[in-house]
Parts: structure tokens; sequence; C-alpha cells
């Protein structure tokens, strides 16, 4: 019980904070979106930071996957919080991806060649906290479903 009230006091902070965060995330400078799948494999959009730039849909680790489960044209201007309409999850190393506690993404625009702008503020039981903001250059792919 005490754990759930820290992990929801946590969460209560993260969602009550500044819209406004300066600079992408330690250690991932670099942004892309491209399409993706949703749990239906209804349409998504999938956001990459990463640590080094973002060249396929198969980026170096360290990199972090933010899931949006609504297609480019319904996310402008919109907060998700995580669990609700939003995924993400860490890959530090080789081994398999850390799905975020609790937190949540902002896109703030998507700009008419589809970047789309935004920000995040997750939290991971194994990294702790990873926050800022995003200028993700959108890569024209198949999504891949199924």
């Amino acid at each position: 019980m005490m754990r759930r009230t820290v992990l929801l006091a946590a969460a209560a902070a993260l969602a009550c904070s500044s819209d406004t965060i300066s600079g992408p995330p330690d250690g991932l400078p670099h942004a892309a979106a491209l399409p993706g799948c949703g749990p239906t494999d209804g349409p998504a959009v999938t956001i990459i930071l990463g640590a080094d730039p973002i060249e396929s849909t198969q980026p170096t680790r360290p990199f972090l996957s933010i899931k949006i489960l609504e297609p480019l044209d319904r996310i402008d201007d919109h907060r998700w919080v995580i669990g609700e309409g939003a995924t993400a999850m860490y890959f530090l190393d080789d081994s398999t991806g850390v799905l975020a506690a609790f937190g949540s993404v902002r896109i703030t625009s998507v700009r008419s060649d589809s970047t789309v702008v935004g920000s995040a503020e997750l939290w991971f039981p194994q990294h702790g906290r990873i926050e800022g903001g995003f200028t993700a250059a959108w890569m024209d792919v198949p999504a891949m479903c199924g």
C-alpha cells in the first residue's frame, strides 16, 4: 500500500509540472517519429529519442521509444498519460526494454512536414526520471503490424 501511495504521489508531481521543458533528455539528443501499430494493429505514432542519430527503425542503444496510440493527424496539441493512450520503453543495452511506470508525453505541434514537437516526463523503476523536449523529424517508413 505504501509503495502505491508513493507512486501515485510521484505521478501527480509529474502531471502538475510545467509544460515548458527546455532541451532533450540527458544523453538522448536525437529524435525521430515514425508510423507504428497499436495493440489491435490500429494506427499509432512512435517517437524515438536516441543517443545517436536515428537512421532506421532499429536505433542504436541507448534509446527511448514512446508510442502514442493515435494516428499522426490526431496527436497535435494533446497530452497522454502513460498507460492511457501511450506507452514508453527504455532500452539501455542489449537487454529487454523496461516499461515506464508512469509519466506523460505532450505533443505541442505537428508541423506541415510531419515533424512532431513535444516533451516527455517519464519514470522508470530501474532508471529513475527521464524528461525533456524533442523535435522528431518524420521517417516515412512502413508500419510493421501484425
